[in-house]
């Protein structure tokens, strides 16, 4: 009977429904008329605000989260977001409980956590060549309890990677994302920046909790997951025999992660590899809330409601490939999301969503009639070139005080150079401009030596 009941991302607004969900969050709130329920439903697919109002909500003592429920009622847009009200509900409590599908509610990586477990392995294998940073790897990722956390833990509760084998998603795609950021920037130290990258969540394992709904456990609550990374890897990086320089940078880079104290760092990035490593986990974060936002938006709109975590709304813009494949203005808000690289995404919840196909011959070059013949112009390079514009008969003669705001340059000269790229922040400060006929003339006074300071965090 379960499986004809329907998922979230199939229940319609304005529509009666009934079905099996997860009791995410339960509230009994006041209002004018009596009590009434706040709950949040969901199962693999998504979840829903649902309301039970009074006089129903008085025959519920207490409804604990973590209970599979099913439900009957209304579904409706609110606030754009689908809003069930209840008229109908049973507590599933001992066998029958027992004997549903964990699958239905608990949403899984679309890459399996063992391939991505061989994708670490193989980044190391391939970035770590000293000796005891290969080592604390080993021994972090060959802990029983730490490999069996991260095929099933998520990243988080509910903001991004909420899903089972989320935090593993999420650790592999920062350390992809770090180690572009190190092929773009080569001062960095890519070894510190992987190792950091793979450990900076590593605490998440006892923070939340693994199952139907994860929660906060007393040490997530009284230490928070930077902190408890930290303590746990102690033991490996000593048994490795890490430098302690280098555990102290280690250290540095996992607890500054969160990039602002407000954010739960207890400290903010003083180094280079602490700022990539912050900016990479947030970039992933971030992109992958948006990504999952977007799949749960109803088909035919183009705004969020409103995200309390990134105090704003987000838009789904028009694709490109909407208009390559023939679409018109106006439309194309209902098209789906493109999909991350592998390893985004989740199965049965925020479904994967594929890519345009693009014909063939687009595929690698230029957009159909680019280079082809149109009105006055030929692809041919022996054709003559059109008439040049009459300037004059279109913006009229020109004045006779008009002059440019620069003087010929001689031919070899770097004037040009200098005024395009800057002049590389020459020493001293404007203190004073003159303007004549369109020339502007800036003096400079020396700087003090003990004012010139270099900065990366400046």
């Amino acid at each position: 009977m379960v499986q004809h009941l329907p998922f979230v991302r199939d229940i319609t607004p304005g529509t009666n429904a009934k079905t099996l969900l997860l009791v995410a969050e339960a509230a009994l709130k006041q209002a004018r008329n009596g009590p009434f329920w706040f709950l949040e439903l969901k199962d693999a697919t998504g979840s829903l605000e649902a309301r039970i109002w009074n006089p129903l909500s008085r025959e519920f003592a207490d409804i604990p989260a973590g209970s599979l429920v099913e439900v009957e009622g209304r579904v409706e847009l609110y606030r754009e977001k689908k809003q069930l009200t209840i008229t109908r509900m049973r507590v599933l409590e001992g066998r029958e409980a027992s004997a549903v599908d964990a699958s239905r509610f608990v949403a899984s990586s679309r890459i399996s956590p063992p391939e991505m477990l061989e994708e670490v392995k193989r980044l190391c294998r391939s970035e770590l060549h000293y000796g005891p940073w290969r080592e604390a790897v080993r021994l972090v990722f060959e802990d029983e309890e730490i490999r069996a956390g991260l095929f099933r833990a998520p990243a988080a509760r509910g903001i991004h990677h909420a899903w089972a084998g989320g935090l593993l998603e999420h650790t592999l795609s920062v350390a992809r994302l770090c180690m572009s950021l190190a092929d773009r920037y080569p001062f960095l130290d890519r070894q510190i920046l992987l190792v950091a990258a793979l450990f900076h969540d590593l605490g998440k394992l006892w923070e939340l909790t693994a199952d139907f709904s994860p929660e906060y456990s007393d040490e997530g609550r009284l230490i928070g997951h930077i902190a408890l990374g930290v303590e746990h890897l102690s033991g490996p990086l000593s048994q490795a025999g890490v430098p302690e320089p280098l555990r102290l940078h280690l250290k540095h880079m996992i607890l500054s992660h969160h990039g602002q104290l407000e954010y739960g760092s207890p400290r903010l990035p003083q180094t280079a590899e602490a700022l990539a490593l912050h900016h990479a986990d947030n970039i992933d974060a971030r992109l992958t809330q948006y990504r999952t936002l977007m799949e749960e938006l109803p088909e035919g709109s183009a705004w969020t409601s409103y995200q309390k975590t990134l105090d704003r709304q987000l838009f789904r813009p028009q694709k490109t490939a909407f208009f390559e494949a023939g679409g018109s203005a106006g439309g194309g808000f209902g098209e789906p999301a493109p999909s991350l690289p592998a390893g985004g995404g989740v199965q049965a919840g925020n479904k994967g969503l594929p890519e345009p196909d693009l014909p063939p011959e687009q595929e690698d070059t230029a957009p159909e009639g680019l280079l082809e013949e149109e009105e006055g112009f030929s692809a041919s390079p022996d054709a003559p070139l059109p008439p040049a514009p009459d300037f004059d008969a279109i913006f009229g003669p020109p004045s006779e005080e008009a002059s440019f705001p620069f003087e010929e340059e001689e031919p070899g000269s770097d004037a040009g150079d200098a005024a395009f790229f800057g002049d590389g922040l020459p020493e001293g400060e404007p203190i004073a401009q003159e303007k004549k006929k369109g020339r502007v003339k800036t003096e400079r006074k020396p700087r003090p030596a003990k004012d010139r300071q270099c900065s990366l965090l400046k």
